[in-house]
C-alpha cells in the first residue's frame, strides 16, 4: 500500500493538522504554492502509472487537486488559470488508460453531451491562435472535466472506505483554504458590511468561489453524518470543522455556496430515510444536530453583522421592480442568454462569444455567464440543448437504478454539481468532478481498505 494511502487511512487527524499549518506556510512563503502545485502534478501522474491505479490514485489525486484549486489561485501560484481542471483531466485519463484491459465503454448519452459542444467552436472569433485557445479553454475545460470524470467513475464498484478516502482527499485542501481565511481576517475596525458579497471575509478573493468550496466541505461532513460515518473518524473534530466552515461561508455574504450545501443535504437526508426506513431515529438524530448547528451559527452571524446578513438572504426571495427574483444580476444574465439563444438558435454564437454579446442585449455589460446551462443555450444553440437533455436523461436513468447508500451519494453530489453550475457556471473543477463521482457504485460490505 502506498505511503500516502496509508496516511489518509490511518493518520487523518495528523494530515488535517498539517494542512492547517500548510495554510500558514502558503501565506508566509511566496512561491511555495507554485512548487507544490507542479510537484503534486508530477508525483500524481507517476504514482497512477506505477500502480496502474490499483488504489484509485487517479480519483484521490484528482479530488485533492479539486480542493486545492482555489487555494492555488488565492496564493497566486505561477500556473495557468485552468491548471486545476487540466490536472484533474490528466489524472483521470491516466487512470482510465493505465487500468483499461479492453475496449473503453462510452455511455452514449454522455458522449452526445460532449459532442454537442464541439460544432459551435468554429463560430468563436479571435485575433490570434493563443486568444482562441484561451477562450475555448475557459469555456469548455469544465464540460471536458465533467465528461472525463463520468468516464472514469461510471461502472466502478468501490468499497465504502475507499470512497471515504476520496472525500477526505477533497476535504483536506479546503481545510487549508479555511486556515488562509482565518489568517486574512480583517480587524474589527476594518470590517464593513453591506448588501454585497464580502471580500474581507473571503481572503480578498472572489466570495462566490470561496463560499462554494466551503460549501463542499460542509456537504462532505454533512453527508458523512447522514450515512453514519465520520470523515476524520472523530465526531468532535468533524463538527468543529463543520461549524467553522458554516460561519466562514455565511460571512462571505455569498449565498450560493451555503444554499447549495443546505439544499443538497436536505434532499440527501430525505432520500436516506426512504432508503433506510429501519434506522429513521438515527438519521433524525444526526440531522437534528446539523440543523441545530446551522441555526445557532446563523443567529451568531446575524447578530455579528447587525442583521445585514439576514437582509442579504431575505432578498433572495424578493422580486424587484424589473420582476427579477432578489434583483440578482445572475437572473438578468440568464435572461440575456435566452435572448441570445432565440436569435441564434441553431448553433449559438460560439464558446466565449456570449460574454461580448451581452452588452448589446438587455444586460448592457461585457460579463461572463453565471449559469452553465443558459451559457450552453446561448453559445451552442439547439445542438447544446440536445446535449443538456442528454445529460438530464442520463442522470435520471442512473438515479432510477440506484439503491441504498449509492442513491444517497448520487443525489447529493449531483445536486451540489448541478446547482453550482446553475449559479457559478464551471469556473472551478469541482462541479465537473463531483458530477462524475456521483456515478461511482458504493459497496458497504466491507469497511477496510480493499483494492480492486
Amino acid at each position: 500500500m502506498p505511503y500516502y494511502i496509508k496516511i489518509l487511512t490511518e493518520k487523518y487527524i495528523t494530515m488535517a493538522v498539517l494542512h492547517v499549518v500548510f495554510g500558514y506556510c502558503l501565506i508566509a512563503f511566496s512561491g511555495l504554492s507554485t512548487i507544490f502545485s507542479w510537484t503534486l502534478l508530477i508525483i500524481g501522474f507517476h504514482e497512477i502509472i506505477k500502480s496502474k491505479d490499483r488504489y484509485y490514485q487517479a480519483a484521490i489525486f484528482a479530488g485533492y487537486l479539486v480542493g486545492l484549486e482555489i487555494v492555488l489561485r488565492m496564493t497566486k501560484a505561477d500556473i495557468f488559470w485552468e491548471f486545476g481542471k487540466y490536472g484533474v483531466i490528466l489524472f483521470l485519463i491516466t487512470g482510465i488508460i493505465s487500468k483499461q484491459s479492453g475496449k473503453l465503454k462510452l455511455p452514449f448519452l454522455i458522449l452526445i453531451y460532449f459532442l454537442s459542444l464541439l460544432p459551435s467552436i468554429v463560430l468563436t472569433n479571435y485575433s490570434s491562435f493563443n486568444e482562441w485557445r484561451q477562450i475555448i479553454s475557459f469555456n469548455l475545460s469544465g464540460p471536458v472535466t465533467l465528461f472525463i470524470s463520468v468516464l472514469y467513475f461510471k461502472g466502478k464498484s468501490v468499497h465504502h472506505e475507499n470512497v471515504i478516502l476520496i472525500l477526505r482527499a477533497v476535504a483536506l485542501p479546503i481545510l487549508t483554504l479555511s486556515t488562509i481565511l482565518l489568517f486574512r481576517l480583517p480587524t474589527l475596525d476594518e470590517i464593513i458590511f453591506s448588501s454585497e458579497a464580502n471580500h474581507q471575509f473571503s481572503g480578498g478573493y472572489g466570495p462566490n468561489q470561496v463560499c462554494s468550496m466551503l460549501g463542499v466541505l460542509i456537504v462532505l461532513i454533512g453527508i458523512s453524518k447522514i450515512n453514519q460515518f465520520s470523515l476524520f473518524k472523530n465526531q468532535i473534530f468533524d463538527y468543529s470543522i463543520l461549524g467553522l466552515c458554516i460561519i466562514q461561508a455565511l460571512l462571505t455574504f455569498s449565498r450560493g455556496g451555503v444554499m447549495v450545501a443546505l439544499a443538497s443535504l436536505a434532499f440527501s437526508w430525505i432520500i436516506s430515510i426512504k432508503q433506510n426506513k429501519s434506522v429513521k431515529k438515527i438519521y433524525r438524530y444526526n440531522m437534528l444536530i446539523l440543523i441545530l448547528i446551522v441555526i445557532s451559527l446563523w443567529n451568531i452571524a446575524a447578530d455579528f453583522t447587525g442583521g445585514i446578513m439576514t437582509d442579504r438572504y431575505r432578498t433572495t426571495l424578493q422580486v424587484n421592480e424589473q420582476g427579477l427574483i432578489g434583483g440578482s444580476s445572475r437572473v438578468e444574465i440568464m435572461l440575456t442568454d435566452i435572448e441570445i439563444f432565440l436569435d441564434n438558435y441553431i448553433m449559438g454564437v460560439g464558446p466565449g462569444m456570449g460574454k461580448y454579446l451581452r452588452i448589446k442585449y438587455t444586460y448592457g455589460k461585457i460579463v461572463s455567464a453565471h449559469s452553465e446551462f443558459t451559457r450552453i443555450l446561448a453559445e451552442h444553440g439547439i445542438i447544446g440543448l440536445i446535449g443538456i437533455a442528454s445529460l438530464g436523461i442520463f442522470t435520471y436513468r442512473e438515479y432510477i437504478k440506484r439503491i441504498s447508500i449509492s442513491k444517497v451519494f448520487f443525489i447529493c453530489f449531483i445536486l451540489v454539481s448541478t446547482l453550482t453550475m446553475s449559479h457559478s457556471a464551471m469556473r472551478l473543477a469541482m462541479p465537473g468532478f463531483l458530477f462524475g463521482l456521483a456515478y461511482v457504485t458504493i459497496s458497504k460490505n466491507e469497511f477496510r481498505f480493499v483494492s480492486k
